[in-house]
């Protein structure tokens, strides 16, 4: 127990020196920036911006991607629609060959 006392002892020392090292060289990471902060409110706002764009640029590619999905599916209609068209065509002009050659052989 008084080993894990002492261990515990040993840990607490050495984070309170720890803490103090860290707090010392932020102090004087401070010193040597002092517009750190406004630097770093100014790069946060900047990507806040950024984030917007983004956001924006990602709605508007869902908006065009359903735009495009809406003409492809209309395309194939209209695909569907001529093909039917030509064979229709394509029976009627087969029909009038047939009327054709059976009113010659008369």
């Amino acid at each position: 127990m008084k080993q894990l006392l002492a261990e515990l002892n040993d840990r607490i020392s050495f984070m309170g020196s720890s803490k103090e090292s860290a707090q010392s060289e932020l102090e004087n990471f401070h010193k040597e920036n002092p517009d750190f902060l406004a630097i770093l409110e100014r790069e946060k706002v900047e990507l806040q911006v950024e984030e917007s764009k983004l956001s924006q640029f990602t709605f508007e590619e869902a908006r065009i991607e359903a735009a495009v999905q809406k003409l492809m599916e209309m395309k194939e209609s209209l695909v569907s629609q001529k093909s039917s068209a030509a064979e229709i065509i394509e029976e009627g002009k087969q029909k009038m060959d047939d009327l054709k050659s059976k009113h010659k052989k008369k």
